[in-house]
């Protein structure tokens, strides 16, 4: 069974007071016991490449970390975020992971990965009113947004570099590539391409309505794509109106598409490079802005 099945099966993807339910009480923590697991997985990972990381699991952490009904700080303390700034001070890369944690209304609620990551933006844009705004990055494995699920399967040989990003001809899928938020957290599709057709931009009033929906037997106790849409446009919408996205949504590893290099457009959104302009010796690549993914940005009411 699945970690998100473990936690559906014992309720507690909904939350709930542990106190005189021993199966409930069981099942989160098996929950928080796998999470948990998973993360060392990853910590591991980094390790082995070099990278400084340490576990952060906010179930083990103080009131910092509780909520107040499903991602909601409970608690004003600032010990979660200065633990986590700590260990960015001390050259520590913090790997946190969604659990179960303490909430103040219901006993626990599951903050999502989703959650921690809005968290983290609006800690650092509050850190320092004059610093740059932070820039966030949902990597996943699927390309960005789309308005529907894709009805083929989009393949990315992850065993090598250099490989085209394979799409189905009749396939009808569309990437919602930039989305307008504004100070009211409402978004909107400024820009979509079909996914077969990455070099194509569909206008305005022929992108489909999104529909959030998931393959079978695919479960998510935290939300799917739609929560962390609802992440990033969140976070989006509390930073300052730019002209360039801050907040991106892509698929990590690099690829090739339509007839351009391979690039990981991830890293591109990363590094703070996310529309890989055209220069002199790019005559042989179509002119298309070739960042592959879902670019989230705030706008003001002229824009």
């Amino acid at each position: 069974m699945s970690d998100a099945a473990e936690a559906r099966a014992c309720g507690c993807a909904l939350g709930g007071d542990v106190d005189g339910d021993e199966a409930f009480a069981r099942g989160v923590d098996e929950t928080r016991r796998k999470v948990r697991e998973l993360n060392e997985l990853v910590v591991s990972a980094l390790v082995a490449r070099g990278v400084n990381a340490r576990g952060v699991s906010p179930s083990m952490g103080g009131e910092g970390w509780e909520t107040r009904g499903p991602g909601t700080p409970a608690s004003t303390s600032t010990a979660a975020r200065d633990e986590v700034f700590e260990m960015c001070a001390k050259g520590i890369v913090p790997v946190i992971h969604g659990d179960v944690v303490r909430d103040a209304v219901q006993g626990t609620s599951v903050l999502s990965g989703d959650d921690i990551v809005a968290w983290c933006a609006r800690w650092v844009a509050e850190a320092d009113a004059n610093a740059p705004p932070p820039r966030v990055v949902f990597c996943s494995d699927v390309f960005g947004v789309y308005a529907g699920p894709p009805k083929t399967s989009v393949v990315v040989d992850s065993d090598e570099y250099d490989v085209p990003l394979r799409v189905s001809e009749d396939e009808d899928a569309v990437l919602l590539r930039d989305i307008a938020t504004d100070a009211s957290g409402s978004w909107r599709c400024v820009s979509a391409s079909p996914l077969a057709r990455l070099d194509e931009t569909l206008p305005a009033s022929a992108v489909p309505t999104p529909t959030f929906t998931v393959a079978d037997g695919v479960e998510d106790v935290t939300g799917g794509v739609e929560a962390k849409l609802a992440a990033a446009v969140a976070i989006a919408s509390s930073l300052p109106p730019t002209d360039e996205p801050l907040v991106f949504l892509a698929r990590a590893g690099a690829f090739r598409a339509s007839d351009a290099p391979a690039r990981n457009h991830a890293l591109d959104a990363i590094l703070g490079h996310p529309r890989a302009r055209r220069t002199d010796d790019d005559d042989d690549i179509p002119a298309i802005d070739r960042f592959v993914g879902t670019r989230v940005r705030r706008v003001d009411a002229a824009t």
